[in-house]
């Protein structure tokens, strides 16, 4: 009986950690552009991130360190800025594209 208590007990701290199954795909909440780097927060909290590869104006890659392996495309003209928050939907001239299991997201500014 106490193996059953003990069980149940870490099971309700898996789910109220967020460390177990998740019950639907994540989206996109939030998109970064940084100097070297992209930041995407996903919808569960997670954050994700693509690094630049050397290229200036652009730079294309697979996000990591997050548990969602999405594909991304960077362009940009001009001088990059430091931190640049990007908006979904919007064409600029920085933009993102984000290819996700429903399509693709386009975030710019």
């Amino acid at each position: 009986m106490r193996r059953v208590l003990i069980l149940c007990g870490l099971l309700a701290a898996c789910t109220a950690t967020g460390t177990g199954p998740r019950s639907g795909p994540a989206t996109v909440e939030e998109v970064i552009l940084y100097r070297d780097n992209l930041t995407v927060e996903m919808s569960d909290g997670r954050l994700c991130t693509g690094v630049r590869n050397g290229a200036l104006s652009g730079w294309r890659g697979v996000l990591g360190g997050c548990p969602y392996p999405l594909p991304f495309t960077v362009a940009r003209a001009g001088k990059p800025a430091p931190r640049v928050v990007l908006s979904e939907g919007v064409q600029g001239t920085i933009s993102v594209q984000i290819t996700t299991e429903t399509g693709v997201l386009t975030f710019g500014r």
